[in-house]
């Protein structure tokens, strides 16, 4: 073989494999190495969000209710919480409960709670008006950052006097210890909405709005 042929050979080959190895590197996206280091970071952290919450969190303090806050309520009842058989018994005016609490130490709030109902029998003007008060203490929840959630104990005093074309009567009982359970939800920095189990007053479920004072 000529020498002449044997040197276009071996330029034809180095050519070739210049133009295969272009096409390999373009065709190919260069992978980065992982670090294992911000890899095990990433991973710790992720652990430690998902453990974040500490049930020990509840106590403490809660954010809407600071130490030195009034509260006060104004709401309505339902489910009555005393048994009226008499027929034709009609409401007058129905439950109508006001509420005042005071922040003190360490989520207990403390505080007084007061209530009106009115009923009549029209058919022999017998008028039957039921009054109660109690005293309440309260320990507050730290759950969620507008919630106030609440447990406590009352103990709660009532009056009812019944009056019309019968001689007038009064009747007097009282609750040494009741439980109760609620909750107060802030739409705005002051206001809120509040539901509570508290057969404290005139009915054993009451709800209305809180206004919150400092």
């Amino acid at each position: 073989m000529k020498k002449s042929t044997i040197i276009i050979v071996i330029l034809l080959s180095n050519t070739l494999c210049l133009l295969a190895q272009s096409s390999f590197t373009s065709n190919n996206i260069p992978l980065s190495l992982s670090n294992p280091t911000k890899e095990r970071q990433e991973f710790e952290f992720r652990s430690n969000s998902s453990s974040s919450f500490d049930f020990l969190d509840i106590f403490d303090e809660v954010e809407q209710f600071e130490e030195e806050s009034l509260i006060f309520q104004l709401g309505s009842g339902f489910v009555r919480d005393v048994a009226l058989e008499q027929p034709g018994i009609k409401t007058v005016l129905p439950p109508v409960v006001l509420s005042i609490e005071k922040a003190y130490w360490k989520n207990i709030g403390l505080g007084l709670k007061a209530g009106f109902r009115w009923w009549k029998i029209p058919k022999i003007d017998l008028h039957y008006r039921y009054y109660s008060l109690s005293f309440r203490a309260a320990y507050h929840l730290n759950i969620l950052d507008n919630l106030d959630p609440y447990i406590g104990i009352a103990t709660t005093a009532r009056f009812i006097t019944f009056t019309g074309s019968k001689p007038p009567e009064n009747n007097f009982d009282y609750d040494i210890a009741s439980l109760i359970i609620g909750a107060r939800y802030y739409f705005s920095e002051k206001w809120a909405f509040y539901l509570e189990r508290s057969p404290d007053g005139q009915s054993n479920f009451h709800a209305g709005f809180a206004l919150k004072l400092q």
